[in-house]
């Protein structure tokens, strides 16, 4: 079933609230400042039933120039609006301004309503009605209907029920499969339930038990009750007034400008790149480092603006730019927003938030031609987007809270591009495949390098890779990449990588020299220091990997031969005794304490023997004796 919102817009005292009494039989005036002074103050509802029984949600909008920001909290979510244009008056400035609004929010249904026309003749209903088609007719209502009603009659009223099921039937069916999202536009307590929370929610569908986000702040709630009008219901879906019960916040934790989202969805910007229109009749221009209200969802944050690829945004025209926020708002890509004046105030125009979660410099060149790209971009674009332009792999929650999607979001449009090599996933991480292939690119040929300069290494240390040469990356991400690249076989080791087909060729000079060394230090348990060799450090370290070589400290080298004698002496003495001093080793090797203290702290090192005050004990096993 289709879900709509009905709002209203017009100039104070043009009988906005008067008209949804007699459309409902309900008056939206709650407060009782609003009964006293017979004005709107607050954005008040009610709802609306179609003849096929639907009941559509009725947002009620204060016309007061000084209540401007509680329109604009009411104005997000409408499907179709209600211009009230009261027949003794005509178009009135806040006429104008409501209108302005409501086609900067993107608003594509509507129709015009004259109320009081028991007020006036027939000839100057004409006059208005022409009057009204001229302010219209570069707008959103150039082709609306126009109903004229008089609410102390009641005629013109059956008219307008009419027209209003005729317009629904053009409005589209809002997002349903996409995450829930609600702009908070009242907060306050009912005795015996607690915190209610009301709004429209503009996607998904919410149930009874949900986990709720509250953002920006990132607070976390359940659905305790759910009504929609003063109905308790088990789901409300998208184009829906809902009224939540939250468990666990009180009303003090939340405030008008916050909004409901999946929890872990980290909605909270503090910076947004945008396009920015300003309106032809506003008077000013947006200017570099202007500071300006910002309206978007049901919030009023204070922003500076940097223009994007130029010095300003005049009237009448249209531009990118950086918004800086004074404070974080929850919002997503591609909602739009009003900008007023911060004093005097004014509606100086409005825009549609293109990314919400900007990394590159402002002035990056090209970056106003990448706006321009991604401002239509879908959401499978955008992500694709995020990923390059990131050029590492990322975390998918983070990739979730850039792209203004949830993580299971994510995931399945990941599932559905990775065919494609577009995106590749593995172990909670994404990246683009072109930054893979770059990435690859770039180890091999690093890889290789260390070939060339150390043809005696089995391979380059994975470590001294990541800290040299791929800091910027995080470090789960880069073992990610790593491991794809084994997969494919384009890299082979654990914490050695080195190019498959790689092997290790000795040269002549390399053979001899090591012929050398091997000759000088063969059975030998006092060895010369192994510098005396003039021996490279690439052969020495070939040849401790290849076992030809053992190193037991900085200065003592030996051959393996050498080592099986101190293991078996060793044995020997352990076989007839529980602990070995280093006096006793000593002796049965028949060499000085200097080299039979070196080969026991040695064997120490490598969890053969265990020292013990003055004395060894042999380790078994693994455990101690």
């Amino acid at each position: 079933m289709k879900r709509v919102i009905i709002g209203t817009a017009g100039h104070i005292d043009h009988g906005k609230t008067t008209l949804i009494r007699a459309l409902t039989g309900r008056d939206t005036d709650r407060l009782p400042e609003e009964k006293q002074r017979g004005i709107t103050i607050d954005l008040g509802f009610s709802y609306f039933e179609l003849p096929d029984g639907t009941k559509a949600g009725i947002v009620d909008v204060p016309g007061h120039e000084k209540f401007i920001k509680n329109m604009l909290a009411g104005a997000t979510g409408i499907d179709i609006v209600l211009l009230v244009v009261a027949a003794d008056e005509g178009i009135m400035p806040q006429t104008r301004e409501h209108l302005h609004i409501l086609e900067l929010l993107g608003t594509k249904h509507g129709i015009v309503v004259i109320t009081k026309t028991d007020l006036v003749d027939r000839e100057w209903l004409e006059v208005v009605e022409e009057d009204i088609r001229d302010n219209v007719k570069n707008t959103f209502l150039r082709d609306a209907r126009i109903v004229e009603v008089s609410a102390v009659s009641g005629s013109g009223v059956e008219e307008l029920k009419e027209a209003i099921s005729e317009e629904y039937k053009k409005v589209d069916q809002r997002d349903v499969e996409r995450h829930f999202r609600l702009p908070i536009d009242r907060v306050f307590t009912v005795h015996g339930y607690g915190t209610v929370i009301t709004g429209t929610l503009i996607t998904g569908r919410i149930k009874v038990g949900d986990e709720l986000g509250i953002y920006p702040l990132g607070l976390a709630a359940k659905a305790r009750n759910l009504e929609v009008h003063d109905e308790s219901v088990s789901e409300v879906e998208a184009g829906q007034r809902v009224a939540i019960n939250l468990s666990a916040l009180k009303v003090g934790d939340i405030r008008r400008g916050m909004a409901v989202a999946p929890v872990n969805m980290n909605m909270s910007a503090g910076m947004l790149d945008c396009r920015a229109t300003v309106l032809d009749d506003s008077p000013f221009t947006i200017k570099n480092n202007q500071r300006i209200r910002l309206y978007i969802g049901s919030a009023e944050v204070m922003a500076r603006a940097s223009i994007i690829g130029g010095a300003e945004i005049k009237q009448d025209g249209s531009g990118y730019c950086r918004l800086k926020l004074e404070e974080d708002v929850a919002c997503e890509r591609s909602d739009r927003f009003i900008i007023r004046s911060y004093s005097p105030l004014y509606t100086m125009g409005g825009g549609i938030v293109i990314n919400p979660y900007p990394k590159k410099k402002r002035n990056a060149p090209g970056y106003a031609d990448e706006l321009k790209a991604l401002e239509n971009a879908s959401d499978r674009e955008f992500f694709k987007y995020v990923l390059s332009s990131s050029g590492v792999p990322m975390k998918t929650d983070e990739v979730s809270a850039l792209c203004s999607l949830t993580v299971r979001e994510i995931t399945r449009m990941a599932s559905d591009m990775q065919g494609c090599g577009d995106i590749v996933s593995s172990g909670g991480y994404l990246v683009y495949g072109g930054a893979l292939d770059d990435f690859a690119h770039s180890i091999t040929k690093r890889i290789e390098d260390f070939h060339l300069h150390h043809p005696l290494k089995r391979g380059i240390s994975k470590e001294l890779l990541y800290s040299r040469f791929f800091k910027n990356m995080d470090r789960d991400g880069f073992d990610m990449m790593i491991n794809i690249l084994r997969e494919r076989e384009e890299i082979r080791g654990e914490n050695l990588l080195s190019i498959p087909g790689h092997i290790i060729i000795l040269s002549d000079d390399d053979k001899t020299a090591a012929e050398k060394v091997l000759t000088g230090l063969k059975d030998n348990l006092m060895p010369p220091a192994l510098d005396s060799f003039d021996l490279n450090q690439d052969l020495t370290d070939y040849m401790m990997e290849e076992g030809l070589l053992v190193r037991i400290d900085e200065e003592i080298c030996i051959d393996r031969g050498a080592e099986n004698q101190l293991k078996s002496v060793l044995s020997n003495l352990f076989e007839r005794k529980d602990e070995i001093t280093v006096a006793e080793y000593r002796d049965a090797l028949g060499i000085s304490r200097k080299y039979a203290l070196a080969y026991l702290d040695y064997f120490d090192k490598i969890k053969v023997t265990r020292r013990v005050g003055d004395t060894r004990i042999l380790i078994r096993g693994g455990e101690k004796a």
